[in-house]
Order: structure tokens, then C-alpha cells, then sequence
């Protein structure tokens, strides 16, 4: 939320607001550079739906008990595409309010172990078959986050309802199989992260990899103030992808 004309507050720190920010500066900031790379292909530049679409996911978190009942997925086969990064930079603007969770734990008990006043829900080491018995789940926290599962946890004696969960979004190099009817599957969202970060790039959609980039986004302030102010901006002109 927007707390004065100057600045805003997100998960507790306070970032310059710039309502002229831009998605697509003539100068760039390390931030702005790395998300293009992961997400625009390196032979076609022009190609920017997947960044647009991102930045739209990503701004989705801003608000808990998320509405717009979709379900993103990043990924691509070969690896080596940035997904790791693309968490990093999230992890960096949402904080304590960001959870990574490996699929082989995606039940009931688990998430309500860990999950409360969540904005971003990153569920990782995914296979084809990680979803084959979570299906229903996946799609009631699609739907509007823990208070939509119907479901109370004991505390204390007491009655307990979770402050509710923003986005669920899946980091994935393989594509899970889905059965679920209809219902789940128009909520899917398919980002490919079109390029791989390599030692000796050869290939058309191969990028020089740098090891030390996440310290690098780390210490680049400018870049993390572009981002939220961006994705404040995404989000006030939200369209679902």
C-alpha cells in the first residue's frame, strides 16, 4: 500500500515510490536486466509476453487472499533457465511473507504447518506425478488462498483461521500431469523460461551464466527499488495472462 507520495512500505521496508516508473527503461537497472533475460528469448528480443505476464504474477502477490483464481507454472525441460533467480529476487521483495515448498510435501498438514500471512507460495522439485493425489488441493488454494480449503486447525483449543495466502506459483523443469476437470485446468498459466545460463554459451538461446549474480542483485538497491515500484504498477493495471 501506498503510504505517503514518496514512499510505501512492503514487509516492513520502505521503498521510494516513482509513479513514472517504467517497464522498459533506456537504461536498465541489474534487476530489470536479469528478469528480460530470463524470461525474453536471446534470439527474439521483441518477444516480451512472458516478462509482461511475470511481472503481472509476481505484482499478484501484493494482495493476500488472492482472487484471480489462476495457477502459474515456470518452467522449462532443459534447466539451467533462471528459475532459481526468478525465486531469489521474489524472496528478496516479499520476505518473511514468501515460503518455498519441495511437492513431495504439498498436503493439508504440511502448509498449514508453515503457511500464514503469506503473499507468495513457491512449490518446488516437481515431477510428472507430484500432483496425482493433490489435485483438489491445488485447485482450492488457486481459488483464494488457506480459508478457502474448508478446513480449521486446532490451537490453543481454540478456533483457528489462517490470515490467508497470496499466489501459489509452481517452479518446475517438468511440466506436472494434471487430471483434474476443467475447473483446474483453465487456471493453468505455462511461463517457458526460453533460455539457458551456461559456462560457454554455443546455442541460439544460451546466455553467459554468472555465478555471483544473486549477490550482485543482493547489493544493487536501485534495481530492488525498480522492481517494487514496478510490480506496484503491475499491479494496479492487472490483467490476468
Amino acid at each position: 500500500p501506498i503510504l505517503t507520495k514518496r514512499q510505501f512500505k512492503l514487509n516492513g521496508e520502505l521503498v521510494n515510490y516513482n509513479k513514472n516508473v517504467n517497464f522498459n527503461n533506456s537504461n536498465p537497472t541489474l534487476w530489470e536486466k536479469t528478469i528480460k533475460e530470463i524470461t525474453i528469448p536471446k534470439n527474439d528480443k521483441e518477444n516480451d509476453i512472458n516478462y509482461k505476464n511475470s511481472l503481472s504474477i509476481f505484482s499478484s502477490c501484493l494482495e493476500q487472499n488472492n482472487r484471480y483464481k489462476m495457477l502459474p507454472i515456470f518452467y522449462n525441460p532443459v534447466g539451467d533457465n533462471g528459475k532459481t533467480l526468478l525465486k531469489d529476487m521474489n524472496s528478496l521483495v516479499y520476505s518473511g511473507t514468501y515460503h518455498e515448498i519441495p511437492a513431495g510435501n504439498f498436503n493439508d498438514n504440511f502448509l498449514f504447518s508453515i503457511i500464514d500471512d503469506t503473499n507468495l507460495l513457491g512449490v518446488d522439485e516437481v515431477r510428472y506425478d507430484s500432483f496425482k493425489h493433490s489435485e483438489d488441493l491445488l485447485k482450492r488454494l488457486s481459488a483464494g488462498g488457506l480459508n478457502s480449503l474448508g478446513v480449521r486447525k486446532m490451537r490453543s483449543d481454540k478456533r483457528y483461521k489462517s490470515k490467508g495466502m497470496g499466489t501459489l506459483i509452481i517452479f518446475t523443469n517438468d511440466i506436472p500431469e494434471f487430471r483434474m476437470k476443467e475447473a483446474l485446468l483453465n487456471r493453468l498459466i505455462f511461463i517457458e523460461l526460453p533460455n539457458r545460463f551456461v559456462d560457454t554459451p554455443q546455442l541460439p538461446n544460451e546466455c553467459q551464466k554468472d555465478e555471483h549474480l544473486a549477490d550482485k542483485l543482493l547489493y544493487d538497491f536501485e534495481g530492488f527499488e525498480w522492481f517494487c515500484n514496478v510490480l506496484v504498477k503491475a499491479k494496479k493495471e492487472f490483467k490476468k495472462p
